[in-house]
């Protein structure tokens, strides 16, 4: 840990126990990653989740609840369909 990232992590922090979550989509809608982020910070441990936005006007870094939210911006135009309702649909007028 470098002398800068010292100062602004508190001495408690500095020698728990570190979490990362990855999302693959917003985490602050999603009630299971917050609601397992959350309980993992009360139990003690720092928690980071990074995940994908497309909300511009998000901040690239936020503090929910004890957590670390860290954004990854992405254009909606890179978002994927293969989980979209209306993809079934389409497949089926395809064929």
């Amino acid at each position: 840990m470098n002398a800068l990232s010292r100062h602004t992590v508190s001495r408690s922090q500095e020698y728990s126990l570190r979490v990362c979550m990855h999302v693959l989509g917003p985490a602050r809608t999603d009630v299971r990653v917050m609601r397992e982020a959350t309980a993992l910070a009360e139990a003690g441990y720092v928690v980071s989740v990074v995940d994908i936005e497309t909300a511009r006007e998000r901040p690239l870094e936020e503090h929910i609840s004890g957590i670390t939210l860290k954004h990854i911006m992405m254009s909606g135009a890179f978002s994927s369909i293969h989980f979209k309702p209306l993809l079934l649909l389409q497949a089926t007028r395809s064929f």
